[in-house]
């Protein structure tokens, strides 16, 4: 079950990166990218320790008659990855969206370690995502998260708090 649901989840994964990947749009000449620094962000507290990631990116999509919202922040090796499928919607908006096994949930990859929202033991962890802001004009997502993650093995813990993201999407 557990290889079924991450299959899954890296096929929508990445959908939104195929599609984009062949895309030539222009920089936004109102950011300001010197040194590594973007607008953009998914960042968070990791057990107390804080984590920004300026690589981003999101995407909203209809899958089936499901709504399936997708963003995604790196660093290096490391990534945060949250998700949202609502069958009730055709497109995911402002709202609060609760952890809910394999519907909606936030996995974060150190390296080849991953501590993810959804437990092996089929349970899921407290937690949400908040969409505060979805701007159809400019096409960004601004937002919250929090979610204590155990990896694959549940051997391990981490608490992530204080999450947000601000991203654009296509």
């Amino acid at each position: 079950m557990k290889l079924i649901k991450s299959i899954s989840f890296l096929v929508l994964i990445t959908i939104p990166f195929i599609l984009n990947s062949c895309s030539n749009e222009p920089i936004d000449p109102t950011l300001d990218l010197t040194a590594g620094n973007s607008s953009y962000y998914v960042k968070f507290k990791m057990d107390g320790v804080q984590k920004t990631y300026t690589t981003t990116q999101a995407s909203f999509m209809n899958v089936g008659p499901m709504g399936t919202a997708l963003i995604v922040g790196i660093e290096g090796l490391n990534s945060m990855n949250l998700h949202v499928m609502d069958q009730s919607v055709t497109v995911i908006g402002e709202g609060t969206y609760p952890l809910q096994w394999t519907n909606v949930g936030c996995e974060f990859t150190e390296g080849t370690a991953n501590y993810s929202s959804d437990y092996q033991d089929f349970t899921t962890s407290s937690g949400n995502i908040v969409i505060v802001e979805k701007n159809t004009t400019n096409k960004t997502v601004k937002g919250t998260f929090n979610f204590v993650g155990k990896n694959t093995n549940m051997t391990q813990t981490r608490n992530f708090t204080e999450g947000e993201f601000f991203v654009r999407y296509e």
